[in-house]
């Protein structure tokens, strides 16, 4: 929902030829994890897929050459959670406040 929300904010459905989804976060790691050598059945795991699936290899590798790196992310132009990026999170400094210790 976070990383659809962004991509309509921004006015983009395709990046790379690629519909914008949630995958991407899983494609993402699980690429790199293939590209180090780590085993299917490792991936599985850490992808939350079952041990004989073949979802990582099959569907979520997007080796290098697949996704053009080159060009600048289309979903910076939204900054996280629709606030703007100069704007401070919390009006508080919890680092600066001083506490009571009961005693």
């Amino acid at each position: 929902m976070v990383v659809k929300a962004r991509a309509a904010a921004a006015g983009v459905a395709v990046i790379n030829g690629l519909k914008v989804t949630s995958h991407s976060l899983r494609a993402g790691p699980n690429t790199d994890l293939k590209e180090a050598e780590v085993p299917l059945e490792e991936r599985n795991k850490a992808g939350d897929w079952s041990k004989e699936s073949t979802l990582a290899d099959d569907v979520y590798n997007r080796p290098d050459g697949s996704i053009d790196i080159s060009k600048t992310d289309p979903l910076d132009a939204v900054p996280p959670f629709g606030r703007p990026r100069t704007a401070p999170v919390n009006s508080g400094n919890a680092a600066t406040r001083r506490y009571r210790t009961p005693g």
